[in-house]
């Protein structure tokens, strides 16, 4: 389980490295005006999703009967919590172009996929 755990943290820490300095690149190259902290917004999704990823890891070993329900559980904490924590960024009055909307929602189904991923095999073994 550790193993597996400090396998997928150095995926996720690949993953965040090449989307981030892409993205940074891409606000840097096009010079997007962009009104939110573009590592907070990318950080806070890696983040959140290999945490998400290693409590389901570590719960499958004693409740394997609720890991789904938990995983749904912490996924809606994901989004609410972004909501909270970025909403003056992207709501209201921000009027962002579709590009930089787009670099902000890219992390989100990027570690999304990668959270999934992993624990449908956790999922699939039981």
């Amino acid at each position: 389980m550790l193993k597996r755990i400090g396998v997928n943290l150095a995926l996720f820490s690949v993953v965040f490295s090449v989307l981030f300095f892409s993205a940074d690149f891409l606000v840097d190259e096009y010079k997007f005006t962009i009104s939110f902290s573009l590592l907070a917004v990318y950080a806070y999704h890696a983040l959140f999703s290999f945490i998400n990823y290693s409590l389901v890891e570590v719960i499958s070993l004693k409740k394997k009967d609720v890991v789904g329900y938990i995983f749904l559980f912490l996924f809606s904490l994901k989004i609410g919590f972004f909501f909270v924590l970025f909403k003056s960024s992207f709501v209201g009055e921000v009027n962002l172009e579709k590009s930089v909307k787009l670099i902000a929602f890219l992390p989100f189904v990027v570690f999304s996929t990668l959270e999934v991923f992993f624990i449908s095999k956790i999922l699939s073994k039981e």
